[in-house]
């Protein structure tokens, strides 16, 4: 038996399937391969009916309501279902059986069924197209909808694709003229007039002489010439009247269906336009009563392919009365089973191996918590069966990236455009493994050459240099550069380690941990060479080649001297110790200066200071002398981290792009500007959870001695100054007594009245005499004290007391009757009102 995963499948895995849907793609081929192998899902079911009953109904009662919008992202089949329902329509027969015979075999509810039948049994005629190549004007002129109508419905009477040349055709048409006119054409031009009336302008002569022998005067042919030629315009009310008037030429039972591929994408978020369409639907409706349809396709929601005003979007919601939105639910079910049906042998050889490897497929087949939109494992053995060898996650997530190249502009106009699938891109990944065996599965990577050759230069260049040119890169490097691609930009999808690993693994025995290894080393060379970056959040990016330009130019970008301490200070005080500028030691709180190397924040005037640095080789031996040096400060030696080159990182670039970013005029250009610029707080916010993990290493220097604290790092300050507090302020515990300062002034009366508190034992008695002995000292060289001499003097080394503690001293000696007060030379009292102001 074979056990090649090539053998696997009920169809050959390698044949021609036309995965992309076109509308002028037609032949009997083409239309039995979409018959045969659409896969009508519930979904799917749903819109038919929806659409064919209101269509059916129309048949018998007149409406206006024959708008209808079917919408769906990249990979939903919107082209297909679109192209589907023109075949319904039109009745058409294919290798000897009808539409509804094909679809006879798909199983479906008898509700569609009757739909489908009484749809295919009326007389109406489908005209399908794809807007955008349908088009001359790129949709620049305000009719270019109309235009582009009137195009299709002239050639489908026979008429010429250029309005002008088609409108002197319908007016001789309507005169009676024009079989006469073509063949007299051709006799004095000698070819068919069909052949070379899109040259009209060279072919003036003989069009006049045609005209004149089927009985117009010479003036008047060239007057319907020229007229034509350089004034046709048509409006939206007029196309109307002509699909009105031929409907009612062919008769009440007839029908006619614009059927319009990608019309949201022709649009594209012109709101004039927009409005172009609900007024021709509109005009339509109104002229022809359901007799005419108007059916299209977007990449989008409606609501989404316009920024018109709110009033005006219920209008054309209105124009477009069925709506229809096709999700990527039935993505998986389409590919399983146009493409991964098994044979019975495959079905049973799988179903045994998924039961070998059930656990360790869901221990490996994980991402992390950051990447909750994709289920990424099997559910049942029927699944695996069903995916093999792809993985469930791959059906969503492929589908976001084939919609996110599209919208971001990273690919050319085929992508862009539809002209690669899905289901083209499946195929391709698992008809490249080849001859693999039963056990493999096929990675992430696998998908990016499916769509590699529409993309720009700068992507796609990228990937081609690291693995031709790159003599130190290994092919897992090149297999992850791809997946780091494919998933840029993803939401939900972040490039961290798990996540890549998962991406990558590729059969069913692989063991995580070793993989895991494997691409961190993969990633680290990857970053080596600059064509991928670390961000602050541990997850890597791809870069195309303008941003490593980009990354390159910020890496030499230097910084002004200094610049890098101010930013760590600025975290450090401002952030980390949210502002703090004073310690509350008892009933006083202590300022303190702050610094970080050479920067200042706040006050400088303060007896104390706290004073971080970073520690290098020479550091510490400093920083001992310093702290003998100044017994003041407090030095705080913070250990070497990461955290400096986190900052350094969003510094240079927030300077490159200051200065960039009004300098460039490029869009893709300035589009990276703009990103990176939104790199930058994030690497500010790693620079402080990296010094803030640094910080609970600082070492302390107290008077040149090392002081260590534990626990968290504000409590290890705390501590510190605590200790330098004492170490500044040795007489500081001489008030043993201190103020209450919510009693402040009760108690600077009670103390002035009465002195010392005859219940408190030793109150403040160190205080006390170092007042006595400093007012003696003044006294004896017959020197006044003020209170501001006294503050001055106690508030600060060797004392530190507070204001309240200094008043309370005094009053207490006014009350022993050692001192005596007075304010503007007149006695003060303990009974004075204003005595503890």
């Amino acid at each position: 038996m074979a056990d090649t995963i090539r053998s696997l499948f009920q169809k050959d895995i390698h044949r021609n399937i036309n995965g992309v849907v076109q509308a002028g793609q037609v032949d009997e081929d083409s239309v039995y391969e979409e018959l045969t192998e659409y896969v009508v899902t519930p979904e799917i079911a749903e819109a038919l009916e929806l659409v064919l009953a209101h269509y059916v109904q129309s048949l018998n009662t007149p409406t206006n309501k024959m708008g209808v919008w079917i919408s769906g992202f990249f990979g939903s089949g919107k082209s297909h279902f679109l192209k589907i329902l023109s075949y319904v329509l039109s009745r058409r027969t294919v290798h000897g059986r009808t539409t509804i015979d094909y679809f006879r075999d798909k199983d479906l509810p008898e509700s569609l069924m009757a739909v489908l039948a009484a749809a295919s049994q009326s007389d109406i005629v489908p005209l399908l197209f794809n807007i955008d190549s349908e088009s001359s004007t790129s949709g620049q002129r305000g009719q270019a909808i109309v235009d582009v109508l009137l195009k299709v419905f002239n050639r489908h009477l026979g008429y010429s694709s250029t309005l002008w040349i088609a409108e002197i055709e319908r007016q001789l048409a309507t005169a009676g003229h024009y079989e006469g006119f073509c063949q007299a054409f051709e006799r004095i031009k000698g070819k068919s007039w069909q052949e070379t009336r899109e040259f009209l302008p060279m072919n003036r002569a003989p069009f006049l002489a045609a005209a004149e022998s089927i009985g117009m005067s010479p003036g008047d042919a060239d007057f319907l010439l020229r007229s034509a030629q350089q004034g046709f315009d048509m409006s939206s009310k007029q196309l109307a009247a002509q699909l009105a008037d031929y409907c009612h030429q062919q008769g009440p039972a007839f029908r006619l269906a614009f059927l319009i591929d990608e019309v949201g994408q022709y649009i594209a978020g012109d709101s004039r336009l927009m409005l172009n369409l609900q007024t021709v639907v509109e005009d339509i409706g109104t002229a022809t009563r359901g007799q005419v349809w108007v059916i299209v396709t977007s990449q989008e929601q409606i609501d989404t392919v316009t920024n018109v005003k709110t009033e005006d979007f219920s209008k054309i919601q209105g124009r477009f009365a069925t709506r229809i939105n096709l999700s990527s639910i039935n993505t998986d079910e389409v590919i399983k089973e146009r493409l991964l049906a098994k044979q019975d042998w495959a079905q049973h050889a799988l179903t045994s191996q998924y039961d070998q490897v059930e656990q360790s497929l869901k221990n490996v087949l994980t991402f992390g918590t950051d990447t909750p939109g994709y289920r990424v494992g099997y559910r049942s053995p029927e699944e695996f069966v069903a995916s093999y060898p792809c993985v469930p996650y791959q059906f969503d997530l492929l589908q976001d990236i084939f919609e996110k190249v599209r919208i971001q502009g990273e690919a050319g106009k085929h992508l862009a455009h539809g002209e690669r699938s899905l289901l083209n891109a499946f195929q391709e990944a698992v008809d490249a493994m080849g001859d693999a065996t039963l056990g493999c599965l096929v990675p992430m990577s696998a998908f990016y050459e499916t769509i590699e050759s529409f993309l720009d230069s700068s992507i796609k260049n990228t990937i081609r240099r690291a693995a031709l040119q790159r003599d130190n890169l290994t092919p897992r490097d090149v297999a992850v550069l791809k997946v780091l691609y494919l998933i840029k930009n993803i939401p939900g999808m972040p490039g961290t380690v798990d996540n890549v690993t998962t991406l990558l693994i590729d059969h069913v025995a692989t063991v995580k941990a070793a993989l895991a290894r494997e691409i961190q080393e993969s990633l680290n060379r990857l970053v080596h060479e600059q064509l991928i970056q670390q961000n602050a959040d541990q997850t890597y990016t791809f870069l195309s080649d303008e941003e490593q330009e980009v990354n390159r130019e910020i890496q030499h970008t230097r910084l002004e001297l200094g610049e890098l301490d101010q930013q760590i200070g600025a975290v450090l005080f401002l952030k980390i110790l949210e502002g703090q500028e004073k310690y509350r030691r008892g009933n006083r709180d202590f300022a303190f200066a702050r610094r970080f190397e050479a920067r200042s924040y706040g006050t400088l005037n303060a007896d104390l200071t706290v004073q971080f640095m970073t520690n290098t080789d020479s550091t510490e031996q400093r920083m001992k002398f310093l702290a003998t040096e100044n017994p003041g400060t407090l030095y705080g030696l913070i250990p070497p981290g990461e955290y400096s080159e986190s900052f350094a990182r969003a510094l240079r670039i927030q300077r490159y792009v200051r200065n960039a970013i009004g300098a460039t005029k490029d869009a893709n250009r300035l589009r990276i500007l703009q990103q990176k610029q939104l790199e930058a707080p994030s690497f500010i916010d790693q620079g402080e959870t990296e010094l803030r993990a640094a910080l609970r290493g600082v070492v302390f220097y107290i008077l040149g001695q090392t002081f260590r604290a534990s626990g968290d790092f504000k409590i290890q300050l705390h501590e510190a100054l605590d200790k330098l507090i004492q170490n500044t302020y040795p007489q500081l515990d001489y008030v043993t007594h201190p103020i209450d300062p919510k009693q402040a002034s009760v108690q600077i009366h009670a103390w002035a009245r009465n002195g010392k508190p005859a219940s408190m034992v030793g109150f403040n008695d160190l205080a006390l005499d170092a007042v006595i002995r400093y007012l003696e000292r003044q006294q004896g060289m017959f020197a006044r004290a003020g209170m501001k001499d006294l503050r001055d003097t106690f508030s600060k080394p060797p004392y530190g007391w507070a204001d309240g503690d200094i008043a309370g001293l005094v009053a207490v000696l006014l009350g022993m009757q050692r001192v005596r007060l007075s304010y503007n030379n007149e006695p003060l009292t303990a009974d004075d009102a204003h005595l503890a102001d």
